[in-house]
């Protein structure tokens, strides 16, 4: 086995170390591509009072333009840390999936069978791709929130809040199903592939063995 090929055997059995943020937890149900669609805050803070599940009280409304700024000044601290966590663990996520498509090329080039693995490599780039468009609608509801001029529009703020909570705690199934798909489907499927490397090496050295001896008695 080249150096090349055990690399890319050690980089797709590698575990997948994910920082997971407890804050803004909720339920969720907003589409993705409905924000793709917003081109403006304002739009978006539109989009984002339709999803209120209660009406703000008058004294409510009280608290947040007292408290705005300063929770304001929290979301912008949190949106930095957000941008950098999603982008270690976007990176984290190609890594994995270059990866496997490099593994399948060398199998192939190997005579080893790659169909299962080719299947399984889709369908986590589909769960990748969704937890990528999830992860900046959360983004931009975190930067709206932070953004807001909420001592003129509370409820604004309110609701970005909101929408920002359901959705992290979408993000945070997500990353869970995703570490699981690569632990109990994608890793097995490495081991059986392991294991079918050894397999041809040892027929190919029985082989080279057995030609040999053949030649010798002639």
């Amino acid at each position: 086995m080249n150096k090349r090929f055990k690399f890319l055997i050690i980089i797709a059995l590698l575990p997948l170390s994910i920082f997971i943020p407890v804050y803004l937890a909720q339920t969720v149900s907003l589409d993705s591509q409905v924000y793709a669609q917003q081109s403006t805050l304002q739009q978006r803070v539109e989009q984002y009072k339709s999803q209120l599940n209660a009406n703000a009280s008058k004294a409510d409304l009280s608290r947040l333009k007292l408290r705005c700024s300063v929770a304001q000044t929290v979301l912008k601290n949190l949106t930095t840390r957000i941008t950098t966590a999603q982008t270690n663990r976007t990176k984290v996520y190609s890594n994995i999936d270059q990866s496997l498509k490099d593994l399948t090329i060398v199998l192939k080039e190997k005579s080893i069978e790659t169909t299962k693995l080719e299947e399984q490599t889709k369908e986590l780039n589909a769960k990748i791709n969704q937890f990528n468009k999830d992860a900046k609608v959360y983004q931009q509801a975190v930067d709206d929130a932070a953004n807001i001029d909420c001592t003129k529009d509370p409820i604004a703020l309110k609701a970005a809040i909101q929408v920002s909570r359901l959705k992290r705690e979408s993000l945070t199934s997500e990353v869970t199903d995703i570490r699981q798909y690569i632990n109990n489907v994608i890793k097995p499927t490495l081991v059986q592939v392991r294991a079918d490397i050894v397999t041809q090496q040892k027929a190919s050295s029985t082989n080279t063995i057995e030609g040999t001896s053949d030649a010798t008695q002639q």
